[in-house]
């Protein structure tokens, strides 16, 4: 039997799994940007950390993001529950 209207249960799930989705399609898109300075091609983070470098005229300043990005990627893991990181479907 279906119901005629979600329970706020199936809502949080359904938003969350929304949201994971969305984070899972920016880190797909991220990892493919292909950039070139030159003849050297430029990994993202390295392309974000010269914008961030930039846009706060610190010149020198990229191995710093670039500390702050792999500090975030190592942390950014533990802030999604364990049963959001799999996709299972139920038939």
């Amino acid at each position: 039997m279906i119901e005629s209207e979600p329970s706020a249960e199936t809502l949080e799930t359904v938003d969350r799994v929304l949201a994971v989705n969305d984070l899972r399609i920016l880190r797909l898109k991220w990892r493919t940007i292909n950039a070139l300075d030159g003849d050297q091609a430029i990994s993202p983070e390295d392309l974000l950390c010269r914008a961030f470098a930039a846009m706060t005229r610190t010149d020198g300043t990229e191995p710093l993001f670039k500390r702050g990005l792999e500090k975030l990627e190592e942390t950014a893991i533990s802030a999604v529950r364990y049963e959001d990181l799999t996709i299972s479907i139920h038939a």
